[in-house]
């Protein structure tokens, strides 16, 4: 039987789905029942329908990137390191929700290497995490550092 990822937010990921390999109890932003067809799109292209989303998240996106957890990860970090996706406007890439998906994405991932990315996010940008500092920053480190 595969793990179950129990993913809940006040924003509407109120699902719990099933991951191979992970499990991970933490807030996310908005996911959608899946309804786009992720097969044989590329990690980039996922990666970019992720930041196209905004608040509502595809649940079959985020499956995709988890199974290609090791490819996702450079780019979800880009995700955290550049100042545009931070914007929290319209025109924004994502309207400012696509650094918040690339968190709790990396502490689902649950792999080392995601850690950095985190850690920069929390020295350099406390201000832009708002609530999600005191409310979820606490489960993705206690999931991530769980991590072998």
């Amino acid at each position: 039987m595969l793990p179950v990822v129990n993913v809940l937010h006040q924003h509407s990921w109120a699902n719990i789905y099933t991951v191979p390999v992970v499990e991970y109890s933490g807030s996310v932003k908005g996911m959608v029942a899946g309804k786009g067809d992720w097969t044989g799109r590329s990690t980039t292209d996922l990666v970019r329908e992720l930041v196209r989303s905004g608040l509502d998240v595809d649940r079959g996106l985020v499956d995709k990137l988890l199974e290609r957890a090791g490819e996702a990860i450079p780019y979800l970090a880009e995700i955290l390191d550049e100042d545009k996706y931070w914007r929290l406007d319209e025109e924004a890439p994502g309207a400012g929700w696509a650094p918040i998906s690339a968190l709790h994405l990396l502490a689902a991932i649950a792999h080392p290497d995601g850690l950095e990315p985190i850690l920069r996010v929390l020295h350099r940008r406390p201000d832009d995490l708002g609530d999600w500092l005191t409310e979820d920053i606490p489960s993705i480190l206690g999931f991530i550092s769980g991590s072998d």
